[in-house]
Parts: structure tokens; C-alpha cells; sequence
């Protein structure tokens, strides 16, 4: 494949939301370069930080130039608002919509990037670090590619690998790791474009290997399935862990939210009719029998984030209606740049 020559660069349009997008478009203000965020609505009223702090808040208090567009495709209005010129890059970062290939073009003459959390193309779509939990998936990726119109498919311009080590097991540990890796990254990357021209040959995604994973959604896809096997059940509801509302259950005909798990064998196994069952509580976390040994629960909240440890009791059963089972697995959800979920394509 023919290498291709990219910068110099003298500014960039970040595109997306979350804490990443804001930490590299500060660091890009404090080392004066010029840089600009591109957001959906949904991304720009997205809590960022821990104070609650929305992306538009942030930006405007660092005064950090954001413009908030409905339509990215909409080429007309977008291109009095983005002077995009031939020294512009423009990186994606969880962006709110499916890029066409004339907007790639015109708006942003072909230099229009994706970073990717995980291995392309085995690991294209959303969902990212709850899918790799589920999967045991411990490769983390700082991954940049072409964005042509497709969903993850373009060419590779580079990436680098690193391991999520052993203590991360939920969502939360799992981006923090992620958002430290990628932001070296992308800063080593950004100094050498606005330093000069980078050489590079952009290596094409192989179609036989590649796999596409959906958006999930708590509310939909989280409900337990007890008979699960032990370390699959772990896997699964750490993977609704925090930064997320946790796996969904009913304890007494009530839904509940069980996190921070951990497996145990001392006990032994169960029967299947066992599964679900508490059969110790000590006050600071239950036992519960499951597919394989215990299941150790250290977090079970109801509906408005009551702490219910110390109310369940012994020889009570967490237990999944199969409807809800049913739905979690055929319902599709949907993401509109405006952040509505919808159980169909919009």
C-alpha cells in the first residue's frame, strides 16, 4: 500500500464527548495550539467530571471554542461554521453520527479520523468496555483510523497496545486505564503534527476477521440470568458496574442492583434449583448460590439508591422473570445525536 504524508497541522476539531475529548482539547489550550470541539447535543448536556459539570460548561469556562450541531451531514450550514483548511485535522471521539463520505470529503477534505478503544475490526460498534468485560477481553488499544463512511472500517493509521491489568474489572476501572493510555497517545501524536509531516502507510482491516458489537443499555440488556455459569455471571454483572446503575434482578418482587462481585468455591456447589438463592449474610455482603460455587455480593440497591444489604435475609431468592431475559436479548437500542434510546432504527 502506497505511504501517504500527513501534516503540518495547526489545528484540530475534536469531535465527540466524555472526559477524554475535554482533557485533550485543555492539553492542546496549554500548549498553545489551536483546537475546537465539535458535539451533539446529547455529548455537549453530558455530565463530564465528577462535580457534574456538563462538556458545554467545561468548554466555555476554559474557554475552549465548542460548537454544538445537530446535523454533521448537513454541509451547508456546518461549512459557515468549521473552517476546516488543508492544515485542519479532525479526530472522532465517540462522535454522535455515521460520517458520509460526502461530508468526509467536502467539510473535511479527507482528513477525518476515528480513535478506537479495542482491536479493529473485531471489536467494531459500541458498547466497548462492557463487551471486553463479558468477553474477558484484557487487550486495551490507543487505535487511529480513516473514517469512510463506514462504521469502524477504515484504514489503520496507527495504533499501540497495552494490557488492562488484573484490578480492573468494571466499566470505570477499565476507562480510566483506557483514558491515561490514549491520552499519551494522542499527545505524542498531535506534538509530532504540529512539529512537521508524519510518513505513514495506512494498513486496510482485514473483512474476514471482523465482528460488529451493538450499543447496550442498562435499563434494557443488564437483567441477571441466573443460571449462568459462575465466572460468567461475575463477568456480567461487572460489566453494569459503575459507572452504570448495576445488573438488574428482583429480590421480594422488587428490582434491585447488584455490584462489586466476586467468586468464591469454599462452599461448594449448588443444585440448579439453588441458583439465585442467599445463603449467608453477614451484614457487609451476601452469599448467594450459583452455577459453580458462590457468587460473593457486596452491593444491592433499589430504585432510588438505597443501600438493602442488611434487609435481605438468609433463604431469600434474587430471580429474573424469563420476559425480562427475552427482551434483554431481542431488543436493539438506538442512539440519536440528541440522545434518545429507541427500540428501533431511527
Amino acid at each position: 500500500m502506497q505511504k501517504n504524508i500527513l501534516g503540518p497541522v495547526d489545528q484540530f476539531y475534536l469531535i465527540g464527548g466524555g472526559r477524554l475529548l475535554f482533557e485533550l482539547s485543555v492539553w492542546l489550550k496549554s500548549q498553545g495550539i489551536k483546537g475546537s470541539i465539535i458535539a451533539a447535543e446529547r455529548h455537549a448536556k453530558e455530565e463530564v467530571l465528577e462535580d457534574d459539570r456538563t462538556l458545554e460548561q467545561l468548554a466555555k469556562e476554559a474557554q475552549i471554542e465548542i460548537h454544538i450541531i445537530e446535523d454533521i451531514n448537513n454541509i451547508p450550514d456546518n461549512s459557515k461554521r468549521i473552517n476546516f483548511t488543508d492544515t485542519s485535522f479532525a479526530l472522532s471521539l465517540g462522535a454522535a453520527w455515521i460520517f458520509k463520505e460526502q461530508t468526509i470529503e467536502k467539510l473535511f477534505k479527507n482528513r477525518l479520523f476515528n480513535l478506537h478503544g479495542s482491536r479493529l475490526p473485531q471489536y467494531r460498534g459500541g458498547g466497548g468496555f462492557s463487551w471486553q468485560i463479558l468477553r474477558g477481553n484484557r487487550l486495551g488499544f490507543c487505535l487511529i483510523h480513516f473514517i469512510d463512511g463506514g462504521v469502524d472500517t477504515g484504514n489503520i493509521l496507527k495504533y499501540e497496545e497495552f494490557l488492562y491489568p488484573a484490578d480492573c474489572r468494571i466499566p470505570l476501572d477499565y476507562e480510566e486505564c483506557y483514558r491515561k493510555n490514549n491520552l499519551e497517545f494522542m499527545q505524542k501524536l498531535f506534538k509530532k503534527l504540529v512539529k512537521g509531516s508524519i510518513t505513514f502507510q495506512p494498513v486496510a482491516q482485514q473483512e474476514y476477521f471482523s465482528a460488529y458489537w451493538p450499543r447496550l443499555h442498562s435499563p434494557t440488556h443488564s437483567w441477571i440470568d441466573w443460571s449462568m455459569p459462575l465466572n460468567e455471571l461475575d463477568r456480567f454483572i461487572c460489566a453494569f458496574d459503575d459507572p452504570y446503575c448495576g445488573a438488574q434482578t428482583t429480590s421480594d418482587g422488587s428490582l434491585v442492583y447488584l455490584k462489586k462481585t466476586m467468586t468464591d468455591n469454599n462452599d461448594g456447589n449448588f443444585h440448579p434449583f439453588q441458583y439465585g438463592l442467599v445463603y449467608r449474610n453477614n451484614g457487609k455482603w451476601l452469599s448467594v448460590a450459583a452455577n459453580g460455587g458462590t457468587i460473593i455480593i457486596q452491593s444491592v440497591t433499589g430504585k432510588d439508591g438505597q443501600d438493602l444489604i442488611r434487609s435481605i435475609k438468609s433463604g431469600d431468592r434474587f430471580f429474573t422473570p424469563v420476559e425480562k431475559l427475552e427482551e434483554a436479548c431481542s431488543q436493539r437500542i438506538f442512539y440519536t445525536p440528541r440522545g434518545l434510546c429507541e427500540g428501533r432504527k431511527p
